[in-house]
């Protein structure tokens, strides 16, 4: 059994690999427009209906690809600890050729992740820190693996994400009309989903989930316990038929009502007692998690 679930290990990594071997190949005849190194910087902003390819290398740099050898619109700027890629401005009304960025940076880089107006983003395996912070919008899509200590994820508009997560904390708000598809291990994942969102988590192992589910929203978890509350006409749904149910009554205390995660850092730590119960610490906020006997 050991041995098998190690192949599928394997065959599972060297699939997601294979997806960015052929995603250049997608791109094999198209011209580079622009290539240079890049500073250190530990967040990565992407807007304007751009496509960005993330993979991993031994220092920073990029390539601008673009279909035709003629004008192309794709910009960075540097700030701080922070670049920026966007579409310039004088691409409005214009009939712009399509085009690509492929960055490289060094391994556990990334802390934070923002995309934004329709931009398509795909990331490589081993590029984000231990703790790791993602926020979508605007009908964007983003693809990534990440293997940590605790990372948090917020969707909202018509966002699509999919991801493969490993962590002993994971924070998650979805909201509009996202579609988010998680697989991997957490210990711990709380999770806000409203409007009208999908949250497809059945291959996503947890020890305890916590979901709050409103709107017309769908939640399916694969949890040893569960904490859920469903509001409006809501469902959620748990994959493992040997699952602990906890059923939230009142008004539930909503992580996102007091803490900024995106806007700043704080302190989250988790820990599971000799007892089987698990605390998990946010800031000044503590939560116990222990099964019942």
């Amino acid at each position: 059994m050991k041995k098998t679930v190690f192949t599928l290990a394997i065959l599972t990594s060297l699939l997601f690999q294979m997806k960015f071997i052929f995603a250049q190949e997608k791109y094999d005849g198209w011209f580079v427009m622009q290539e240079d190194n890049l500073p250190s910087f530990d967040k990565l902003r992407v807007r304007s209906a751009l496509d960005v390819i993330v993979y991993e290398d031994t220092y920073n740099h990029f390539k601008i690809l673009a279909k035709k050898d003629a004008k192309y619109y794709t910009r960075y700027r540097i700030e701080g600890n922070e670049v920026e890629w966007y579409m310039d401005k004088n691409t409005i009304n214009s009939n712009r050729q399509r085009e690509v960025v492929f960055l490289y940076l060094k391994a556990k880089q990334l802390g934070e992740l923002i995309v934004s107006g329709a931009s398509d983003v795909e990331m490589e395996e081993g590029l984000t820190k231990e703790n790791f912070k993602l926020k979508m919008s605007g009908a964007s899509d983003v693809n990534f693996v990440f293997s940590g200590d605790k990372i948090v994820v917020k969707c909202s508009g018509a966002s699509d994400l999919t991801a493969r997560i490993k962590a002993n904390l994971l924070i998650s708000e979805i909201s509009g009309a996202s579609d988010v598809y998680l697989e991997g291990k957490v210990t711990s994942h709380k999770a806000e989903i409203s409007g009208a969102s999908d949250l497809d988590a059945k291959k996503l192992k947890t020890d305890v989930s916590e979901i709050i589910a409103s709107g017309t929203s769908d939640a399916v978890v694969n949890a040893n316990k569960l904490v859920k509350q469903n509001n409006g006409m809501s469902e959620i749904d748990c994959v493992n038929d040997n699952v602990k149910m906890e059923i939230i009554k009142g008004r539930h205390y909503s992580l996102f009502d007091d803490f900024s995660f995106l806007d700043g850092d704080i302190d989250i730590d988790v820990v599971e007692k000799e007892d089987g119960s698990i605390h998990i610490k946010i800031g000044d906020f503590s939560i116990i998690l222990k099964e019942d006997d």
